[in-house]
C-alpha cells in the first residue's frame, strides 16, 4: 500500500472520528440543555380566600381551575395585610420593613404630623428603596426582558416608575386604587389621584376603558411585542375585585339572584366546600363574626349587598376570562409549557366601604360617585361588599384586609411549573408554609441565578424569603421550620409551625394572643395561658424578628 493511500485512510478514519466525537457531544449537549423558563406572576387585588372554585368559591373560574389541576396549591400562603407592602415583597424577596414598604404611603402621608422623620427611615419611603434590587433588575442579567401591565403602588414619582426598576416595558395604574372604567379614571379618595403611566410617560386611558380588559390588552400587546428570542419576566397585576365594584352587565348578570339568601348563609357554605376538599378540617368554629346579622338588615340594605356581590362574582368572572386569554396565547405560541406561572391574591378581602377610607367622606363619595342602587357596578359606582361578604370571602377566617389575623394575610396560591413532582400535580398541599417572599429566591434557584453573587451585601438587603424548589420537586414536605413575622400599621402577628401569636390593632383589644392555627385556623381559643412556655418561645421570636427587620413601633 502505498504512503499516499495510508495517508488517506489516516484522513478518512480521522474524519470519521471527529465526526462520531460531535454526534456524541451533540447528544450530550441536548440532554442537558437548559432552556430558560418563562415567568408569569398574575395578581388580583383585595381577592378573598375561597371566591373562586379551585379552593371552594362558587364563581365561574374555568381557567383558574385548570391551572389548578395542572399545578400545586398551597392552602398555608401567606402575604401582608395590605397592598403595596405585599406586592414589594413578591418583586424584591425581602421582608417590607427593609424593602421601603414598613408602612403604606397613605399611611405615613397621614402620620407624617405626628411623626416628622418617619419617611427619612429607609424602610419607610412608601415606596421601593435603593437597597433592594426587583426580579427584573436581576432578570436582565440572565438575558430576560420583562414587562408589567395592571397595578403598581410601589412609588409615584416619576424616579419609582416600573421603568426605573428593571421593566423594559410597563402600563401601569400608579395608585392603589382608581375606578374600573372612565376616562379620566376617578381616585377613590379626595387626597389620591388616578395616574395611567406607560413606560416613562403619562397617558390617557381610552375612552371604553375597563381595567381588566385593557391591562390584558397591554399584556398581550407585550408579549407579541417581545424578542422572542429571549425568555421573559411577566406581571399581569389585576386591580379588580377591588372597589368601587364595576364590571361588564352580562357578568354580573351571570350571579343574578344567587346571594340573595346572604352572607352568614354563604360563609359556612364556603367553610364546607373548603371541609370537602381537605383543606381544613370538620368542625372547626369559625372565627368570630364582625357584620351584623343578615337577618337583622332592612331589606334595601340587603337588596343593596346582593346586587354588589353579584357585581364583585362578576369581576372575577371577567378576570378568569382574561387570564384565559393569556393561556391560550402561550398555547398557541408553544410557550405555555416553559412558563412558570404563580397566582394569588395580593390580601384578604377588603370589609371597607369607599366612605371609609382615609381621605374620604360620605359627602366626597355623594359629590363624585353616583351612587344610586341602579348604578350599583356599573360606570362610576361607589359600591363595595362590605364586612359581611369580606368574611365570607375569607372563610373560616377571623378578620379579612388590614389585619393580621389569618383572613387579612392568607391567599390562595397556584403555582405551575413543569418540572414539579408528578404527585403534586393538581393536589392541594396542606403541610408546606410558603411566603410571597419565597416566590423570588424561588425563581432563581430555577433559573440558576446566585443572588448573593449579584449583590454588595453592605448596600443591598439579603433575600429574606426561602426557596420552594425543595417543596416544588417533593423533596421537602416543610419550606418554613422557622418563624413568619408579620407587622403592619400596629398589627402584628408571628407563625411558628402550628402556632401564631396575634396582636390586633384596635380599642380593647391591644395584647398578645396565641393560637393553634391548626385546630383553630378561625383564631377562636386564645392559648397564651395555657401553653405559656410556647407563648414566651413565640415572643423572643417576635424580639428578634423586630430586632432584624428594623421595624419602628409606631404605637
Amino acid at each position: 500500500m502505498s504512503k499516499k493511500s495510508k495517508s488517506e485512510i489516516l484522513k478518512s478514519l480521522t474524519l470519521k472520528l471527529v465526526v462520531f466525537s460531535f454526534v456524541l457531544v451533540g447528544c450530550k449537549t441536548e440532554k442537558v440543555k437548559f432552556e430558560k423558563p418563562n415567568i408569569l406572576f398574575i395578581v388580583t387585588d383585595d381577592m378573598g380566600y375561597s371566591d373562586f372554585s379551585p379552593f371552594g368559591g362558587e364563581i365561574n373560574t374555568p381557567n383558574l381551575q385548570k391551572l389548578a389541576s395542572e399545578g400545586v396549591r398551597i392552602s398555608n400562603f401567606y402575604t401582608a395585610p395590605t397592598c403595596s407592602p405585599a406586592r414589594s415583597m413578591l418583586l424584591t424577596g425581602v421582608d417590607n420593613h427593609l424593602n421601603g414598604l414598613g408602612a403604606m404611603d397613605e399611611f405615613i402621608i397621614d402620620m407624617t404630623p405626628h411623626i416628622p422623620a418617619l419617611r427619612e427611615r429607609d424602610g419607610y419611603l412608601g415606596a421601593l428603596n435603593d437597597s433592594v434590587m426587583t426580579i427584573p433588575e436581576v432578570l436582565v442579567r440572565e438575558g430576560y426582558q420583562s414587562f408589567i401591565s395592571g397595578k403598581w403602588h410601589l412609588g409615584e414619582h416619576k424616579d419609582e416608575w416600573p421603568y426605573t426598576r428593571g421593566f423594559d416595558k410597563s402600563y401601569v395604574l400608579l395608585q392603589g386604587a382608581s375606578s374600573h372604567t372612565g376616562s379620566p379614571l376617578m381616585p377613590i379618595t379626595k387626597g389620591s389621584l388616578a395616574e395611567l403611566v406607560e413606560n416613562d410617560m403619562r397617558v390617557n386611558p381610552r375612552k371604553d376603558f375597563y381595567s381588566s380588559l385593557h391591562f390584558t390588552d397591554k399584556f398581550l400587546d407585550y408579549l407579541k411585542e417581545r424578542d422572542k428570542a429571549k425568555p421573559f419576566f411577566g406581571y399581569l397585576a389585576f386591580t379588580a375585585p377591588h372597589d368601587p365594584l364595576e364590571c361588564p352587565e352580562e357578568y354580573s348578570d351571570k350571579y343574578k339572584g344567587l346571594y340573595d339568601s346572604g352572607y352568614d348563609k354563604l360563609r359556612v357554605k364556603r367553610y364546607q366546600e373548603l371541609v370537602k376538599l381537605g383543606i381544613f378540617q370538620k368542625d372547626i368554629t369559625l372565627g368570630q363574626k364582625l357584620a351584623p346579622s343578615w337577618e337583622s338588615l332592612s331589606e334595601d340594605e340587603k337588596l343593596r349587598l346582593s346586587k354588589s356581590m353579584e357585581v364583585y362574582a362578576g369581576m372575577i368572572d371577567f378576570v378568569d376570562e382574561q387570564i384565559g386569554r393569556v393561556f391560550e396565547y402561550l398555547k398557541s405560541t408553544n410557550q405555555y409549557n416553559n412558563t412558570i406561572i404563580v397566582f394569588l391574591s395580593d390580601n384578604g378581602s377588603a370589609y371597607q366601604t369607599l366612605e371609609e377610607y382615609s381621605d374620604s367622606s360620605p359627602e366626597y363619595i355623594k359629590n363624585n360617585f353616583d351612587t344610586s342602587f341602579d348604578n350599583i357596578g356599573r360606570n362610576n359606582s361607589a359600591a363595595s361588599i362590605g364586612e359581611g361578604w369580606a368574611q365570607a370571602s375569607m372563610s373560616p377566617f377571623r378578620f379579612y384586609k388590614g389585619k393580621t389575623g389569618e383572613g387579612g394575610i392568607r391567599t390562595p396560591a397556584i403555582i405551575k411549573w413543569n418540572g414539579m413532582s408528578k404527585e403534586l400535580k393538581g393536589t392541594i398541599d396542606t403541610e408546606a408554609i410558603g411566603h410571597i417572599y419565597d416566590l423570588a429566591p424561588t425563581l432563581y434557584e430555577l433559573i440558576g441565578v446566585n443572588y448573593s453573587k449579584l449583590i454588595n451585601t453592605d448596600k443591598v438587603h439579603s433575600l429574606s424569603g426561602k426557596s420552594l424548589v425543595p417543596f416544588l420537586k417533593g423533596d421537602s414536605a416543610n419550606v418554613h421550620t422557622d418563624y413568619l413575622g408579620w407587622e403592619l400599621h400596629g398589627n402584628k402577628a408571628l407563625r411558628k409551625g402550628k402556632w401564631k401569636i396575634l396582636w390586633v390593632f384596635e380599642p380593647g383589644n391591644n395584647h398578645w394572643e396565641l393560637y393553634d392555627i391548626v385546630t383553630d385556623p378561625g383564631e377562636t381559643k386564645d392559648l397564651s395561658k395555657v401553653h405559656t412556655s410556647v407563648f414566651q418561645d413565640l415572643l423572643n421570636d417576635w424580639e428578634e424578628y423586630t430586632t432584624t427587620k428594623k421595624i419602628i413601633n409606631l404605637f
